[in-house]
């Protein structure tokens, strides 16, 4: 099984809506009996009869369509600004490729585009096969994601703001948090345990899904009353806006170290924020613990600025000499 979706494959409901892994609602050969089903309109939307034990049931979804504007890097970045003067014209492409996805009962409810992360949320519904025995069937995230990626590229792609169809569709886990602070996106992000914290291994395995991971830290005291945190690192800026809007607000159980270790079952809510590459505080660690390299930059500065301040007062004083400006008598 692949990696990308090896974390997903063990999730199930909580009460409240939010996911748990290792939690199974429902046996696995129901979805591996209506898999063909499920996602095949053509039999579905034909009125083609379903086994009595399965039903048809309606379904809300919001997923996460990025690379359709460029990923804001901070105030000075001005492709924010024309990417804005092309927001009706990319989101009227969006409505019109997303309205001819073919899905049972997959219908548009709306759209908001995000253009700080470089993408949109879209909030749709759609048609589910569930066991009628399953009192609440859990989203089967992995199967839709996938036929929804197989449409859209069968039918060209997402249009972006520069007129390529790079666009690409990622279903939300978790409750994204669409805030308007100056937050810009970056490689880095830290991920707060909202709860008991998470081995790196599962945090790998969810995270890899959204893109290539150069490194994850593991979590490090904290004062009293804050939450513990892990840093990820991701290889693009891209790859953290997608595990940013998707998994902001997942809520999962993560399994114990020790195998068969009895412990008591808490959920984990995750909780992302982009860790900002520049800070006051650490160019100035790196400055006075790198005097070696510190020193000279400073001494050519401090020479450079004394020549830009004293080589006219020279020049003029000079040209004063000659020509004799100063000489009254």
């Amino acid at each position: 099984m692949s990696h990308k979706y090896a974390a997903f494959r063990r999730i199930g409901r909580l009460r409240d809506g939010s996911f748990c892994a290792h939690q199974h609602r429902f046996s696995p050969k129901h979805v591996l009996n209506v898999g063909s089903a499920r996602w095949n309109s053509s039999a579905t939307m034909a009125g083609d009869k379903l086994p009595e034990d399965f039903q048809k049931v309606e379904r809300e979804g919001v997923m996460f369509v990025d690379s359709i504007f460029p990923i804001r890097l901070g105030v000075w970045d001005l492709r924010h600004y024309i990417a804005a003067s092309q927001q009706l014209r990319v989101m009227s492409s969006l409505q019109d490729t997303l309205d001819r996805i073919t899905l049972p009962g997959f219908q548009v409810e709306k759209l908001e585009p995000r253009i700080k992360d470089g993408g949109a949320f879209v909030k749709f519904k759609y048609m589910q096969v569930s066991s009628k025995d399953t009192e609440e069937p859990p989203l089967d995230t992995p199967s839709l994601e996938a036929e929804l990626k197989k449409q859209i590229r069968s039918l060209g792609g997402i249009r972006t703001w520069i007129g390529n169809h790079a666009g690409d569709v990622w279903l939300v886990r978790g409750r994204p948090w669409k805030e308007d602070m100056r937050r810009y996106a970056s490689n880095d992000m830290k991920v707060f345990f909202e709860g008991p914290d998470i081995y790196q291994e599962t945090l790998y395995d969810i995270m890899r899904h959204y893109g290539q991971i150069s490194n994850i830290s593991n979590p490090g005291p904290v004062p009293a009353g804050t939450l513990r945190f892990s840093t990820i690192k991701f290889a693009n800026p891209r790859a953290a806006t997608r595990a940013h809007n998707c998994i902001h607000g997942f809520t999962l159980v993560d399994q114990p170290a020790i195998p068969g270790q009895s412990t008591e079952v808490k959920p984990t809510r995750l909780a992302t924020v982009y860790e900002r590459k520049l800070k006051g505080q650490a160019i100035w660690d790196w400055f006075t613990s790198h005097p070696r390299i510190s020193v000279p930059i400073l001494v050519f500065l401090l020479g450079s600025l004394s020549y830009m301040i004293f080589d006219p007062i020279r020049t003029l004083a000079v040209q004063a000499k000659v020509v004799g400006w100063l000489d009254f008598q």
